[in-house]
């Protein structure tokens, strides 16, 4: 019988053929009289299922990402020598509608059949395909007014200065795998149900968006340090607390971010920049007043430049963090504050239908009592578009090591090869 590793070899193989040009599906214009040269190029994929109204300038268009991998995984640990190897085959589904009308209003909203991906001792996973198991998720749905340079956003959306920019050869799985994702919400990633205010001009982009409520209402929560109660951190409490298929209600969250993005192309090179500052104000039990209020920031910055006619592209980034902790289990009492950083730095190298590039990322927390968990996240992938910008096949060696520093040093490392084909639509 074949080993996990013998056997993603052979899957990778078989996965990666298909993007071969000998095994590609025939080009329905071989063989056909030469296009004039002033005839229009073929409309993109996602022009091709778009319906537009040329007399009002509104738009519809479907949204469908599908993303499908075989990938095995190689753990190796200090604390747990006997980790198996294994291998998994995990899909990933996006499905919605976006579009315009009016000439100022946008819409868009996406649903999610995630991954039920868990990287942490057990390695990947994936969700089960029988009824009722499949974990769907709303992904985005907003609504957007644009007059004048000023943008107004309600609803749940990504706030665009928060986002690090990464390697496009990371994203096989849109970025969801805990070998991106993780290091990203870390930074500050802010995908968050909330309203939003920019205003735009020669380039640059000012805006300030605000949420509120239960924590779980943004991904800035997955960053906020230590235990907030005795269930746990500020993202993980709620979810211990579910009722009726809620999560808990006791903790309240405020989240205020003004933000700056700006772009120029100077011709033989272009370069892009995110700022973002992120404060958190925090009530962990809203039912009583004894207890001790929480508040937390973060500040982060990210760059990138484009060159050589787009071949090419280098990017960073930085972000620093920290926020007050509680004396958990006493409400009543701080005790030393959370402090975390993360670093980040990468590369694209695209040319034709074919790109390669990595990112390497850097995460320190600082718990406040001798307690310090240094993270790196290290992703380099290839990637083959088969229908330019539309359909890619991929592979992507990934890894992330744990070195956790206490009285005593345990170390941890999650090697994985991910082997995928993708679509965008």
């Amino acid at each position: 019988m074949l080993n996990p590793t013998a056997r993603l070899a052979s899957a990778a193989v078989l996965l990666l053929s298909l993007g071969s040009p000998a095994l590609a599906a025939p080009d329905a214009t071989a063989g056909a009289a030469p296009v004039a040269a002033d005839e229009p190029a073929a409309a993109s994929l996602s022009a091709r299922f778009t319906w537009r109204d040329d007399a009002t300038g509104a738009s519809l268009k479907p949204v469908l990402q599908i993303g499908t991998t075989v990938l095995g995984y190689y753990p190796e640990s200090e604390a747990n020598p006997d980790l198996a190897e294994r291998s998994s085959t995990l899909v990933l589904m996006r499905f919605g509608l976006e579009g315009r009308a009016l000439g100022v209003f946008r819409f868009r909203t996406v649903w999610e059949r995630n991954l039920g991906y868990n990287v942490n001792r057990n390695g990947p996973l994936g969700t089960s395909i029988w009824e009722g198991t499949a974990s769907l998720s709303t992904r985005e749905t907003f609504l957007e007014l644009s007059k004048w340079g000023v943008t107004l956003t309600a609803g749940i959306f990504t706030e665009p200065g928060s986002v690090d920019f990464i390697s496009e050869n990371s994203l096989d799985m849109f970025g969801m795998d805990p070998f991106v994702r993780d290091p990203l919400l870390q930074s500050g990633f802010n995908l968050g149900q909330g309203v939003m205010l920019r205003y735009d001009l020669a380039g640059f982009s000012l805006g300030v968006s605000y949420t509120g409520g239960n924590p779980l209402v943004s991904s800035l929560s997955g960053s906020f340090g230590g235990d907030v109660t005795a269930a746990g951190s500020l993202y993980d409490a709620p979810l211990r607390d579910l009722s009726s298929g809620l999560p808990g209600s006791n903790i309240s969250v405020d989240i205020v971010s003004p933000s700056l993005t700006w772009s120029h192309d100077f011709g033989p090179v272009a370069v892009a920049a995110r700022a973002a500052a992120q404060y958190y104000f925090v009530d962990v039990d809203v039912t009583q007043s004894a207890d001790q209020p929480l508040d937390g920031f973060n500040y982060r910055f990210s760059a990138e430049a484009t060159l050589l006619d787009d071949h090419l592209r280098l990017f960073g980034g930085y972000s620093r963090r920290g926020n007050r902790q509680l004396a958990v289990p006493d409400l009543t009492r701080y005790k030393d504050d959370f402090q975390g950083r993360v670093w980040n730095l990468g590369f694209d190298v695209r040319y034709d239908r074919f790109g390669l590039g990595g990112s390497l990322h850097g995460v320190r927390r600082l718990f406040g009592d001798n307690t310090a968990v240094d993270t790196k996240y290290l992703n380099v992938g290839a990637t083959y578009w088969i229908i330019p910008d539309s359909v890619s096949a991929g592979l992507r060696y990934a890894s992330i090591a744990w070195d956790k520093v206490n009285v005593t040093r345990s170390y941890t490392d999650a090697k994985t090869i991910i082997a995928s084909l993708r679509l965008l639509l």
